[in-house]
């Protein structure tokens, strides 16, 4: 990304982030991102790469898909911050499937890559409501 405030790109960058993620492309996740990236999900849980995010995830849901709503891009520079939300379906370790789970993602852009992740979702209510006591 040489050009400042190039949101389209932005949103591209974030979007093949996201679908890197989807299909557990780490080496995707890792030329898109910079290597450490910091990974925050719900909970306060960091992740050091990566790969442990996907460790951690495979032990949550089998398979999960992000249906995009809206990218909003702050750009300053070469920097910028992207959040990204919409809905998120998918399918449970017991096979069971979820949808409309609302999740919003916060990306710190430096130049072309992604230098940080947080993501904030409906997860623990969605179990919550359905009496489940794991996910």
């Amino acid at each position: 990304m040489t050009a400042p405030h190039d949101a389209t790109l932005m949103q591209m960058l974030v979007r093949q982030y996201i679908s890197a993620m989807e299909t557990d492309d780490v080496e995707g996740v890792k030329r898109l991102s910079r290597d450490p990236a910091t990974l925050e999900y719900p909970g306060g849980l960091k992740f050091p790469s990566v790969e442990r995010l996907l460790e951690w995830s495979k032990t949550r849901h089998k398979g999960i898909r992000h249906m995009i709503e809206d990218i909003r891009i702050i750009a300053s520079g070469k920097d910028a911050v992207a959040y990204v939300d919409g809905i998120l379906r998918g399918t449970w370790m017991d096979d069971t499937t979820f949808e409309g789970i609302r999740f919003i993602y916060k990306f710190d852009i430096s130049g072309d890559c992604i230098t940080y992740t947080r993501l904030w979702s409906d997860v623990a209510d969605t179990i919550l409501k359905k009496g489940r006591t794991t996910i």
